[in-house]
């Protein structure tokens, strides 16, 4: 009898340690986001993706070199599941450094668009209108000259070219053989920039300054999204990945950035964001691949 009420009594222990067991709350879901352009202060951009699939967003704000020394150190150790951020050209140097996942058929999704544009102080607004024509300008010393800061242009630039089979076009080639500080201040003359760049100028300094997009095909630089290559929270990455491109996310994202947002259905409040163009960049990838070549050419120019 003794036996049969000690059975009884641990078949209902093990099956009460069972049902507990099953109720205990799943581990806490997350994922890891480091950028460039985001901080802990944007996080309620995410309210909704965390309300919907339960998942939690981290923001590790750092900035493009940091990111890039960051992976560089810890390698396959990272914590950091993707990446977002306001350059190709700092993804390129993620992807050099073999961070990024590339299995997928899309490794790396654009998120917004942050077009070329050129700047001329008020008073001496002229009726140029395309970049052959300030790039002729004889104020060379005011131009904005970095490198890498015109990779995803010059790319593009090269793309088309290929496609025409032409050469290196020589006012290109000028453009980067007179180098100055982007910063520098300028009287009389034009300043290539990118439009993120002229928006994040304080709003006493953006008034005496014109924006001018060009009349032909603008080229643009793209925000970009990808997952680290030994994401901790793949699945949760995976999610992400698709809710920043669905429009309403999208849209917040880009303003956050000073960006163009993918589509724009409706209109925005971001007067900005109702600006439509003839895009130049739609893959992300093709313009990658065009990087190294441009990088050796204006390499071979700057020891002229």
């Amino acid at each position: 009898m003794f036996k049969k009420i000690f059975f009884y009594l641990a078949i209902s222990w093990v099956l009460q340690s069972c049902s507990t067991e099953v109720a205990k709350p799943l581990p806490h879901q997350y994922i890891v986001l480091a950028s460039d352009f985001l901080t802990k202060k944007d996080l309620p951009v995410f309210k909704q993706f965390t309300k919907k699939f339960g998942i939690k967003v981290y923001i590790i704000s750092l900035s493009e070199q940091q990111l890039i020394e960051k992976l560089n150190k810890e390698k396959t150790a990272t914590r950091i599941d993707a990446i977002l951020l306001s350059s190709l050209v700092g993804m390129e140097k993620a992807n050099c450094l073999n961070a990024l996942q590339m299995t997928l058929k899309n490794p790396i999704v654009a998120i917004g668009y942050n077009p070329y544009i050129y700047t001329i102080v008020n008073d001496s607004l002229n009726t140029k209108a395309s970049y052959r024509g300030v790039f002729a300008s004889d104020n060379w010393s005011s131009l904005s000259t970095k490198t890498s800061y015109f990779t995803p242009m010059l790319a593009e630039v090269k793309q088309l070219l290929r496609k025409k089979k032409s050469d290196f076009p020589n006012w290109v080639k000028q453009f980067f053989k007179h180098k100055s500080n982007q910063d520098t201040a300028v009287n009389n003359s034009a300043v290539i920039s990118k439009y993120s760049d002229f928006m994040a100028l304080d709003y006493s300094i953006r008034k005496k300054i014109t924006l001018l997009f060009p009349k032909e095909k603008t080229y643009t630089d793209l925000a970009v999204f990808a997952i680290v290559k030994q994401a901790r929270n793949y699945s949760n990455a995976l999610l992400l990945r698709r809710a920043i491109q669905q429009e309403k996310m999208n849209r917040i994202i880009a303003a956050k950035g000073n960006f163009f947002p993918l589509e724009s259905s409706t209109k925005s409040r971001y007067a900005y964001q109702n600006r439509t163009f003839n895009w130049a960049v739609k893959n992300p990838l093709l313009t990658l691949k065009n990087f190294k070549s441009i990088e050796q050419l204006l390499q071979k120019e700057e020891k002229k």
